[in-house]
């Protein structure tokens, strides 16, 4: 219905974003480069740790998270359709920013049901 040709994905999960573009390979599948997000993926060498412990323990770069989370946040709420978990707060922002920046409701999916 909306024939999109490119998808933004705002994604922690590095096996996603391979499955999808294995899934479909006709859709520009786009995500934030060069951010490493085999780090954040929980099948990683320290998916067993909590993630609070791991970044505690530095495992992560921390400055460079908390930036990607923010052009992601940007990037997401600039798209022409979205699609995500509403019980997610950061789907929840994005969704909020594209209203405010748009003045109407973009199409949207929500996985987990409508906005509330």
């Amino acid at each position: 219905q909306y024939q999109l040709r490119g998808v933004y994905l705002a994604t922690d999960s590095a096996s996603m974003v391979r499955e999808l573009k294995i899934a479909a390979p006709d859709i520009n599948w786009m995500v934030l480069e060069p951010l490493d997000r085999q780090q954040l993926d929980p099948t990683s060498d320290f998916g067993d740790l909590p993630r609070m412990l791991q970044m505690r323990l530095g495992l992560y770069d921390r400055r460079t998270l908390a930036e990607s989370a923010f052009v992601d946040l940007l990037l997401l709420a600039q798209t022409d359709a979205m699609a995500g978990q509403f019980s997610s707060h950061f789907f929840k922002t994005a969704f909020a920013l594209a209203v405010a920046d748009k003045g109407f409701v973009p199409p949207y999916i929500g996985w987990d049901g409508p906005p509330s």
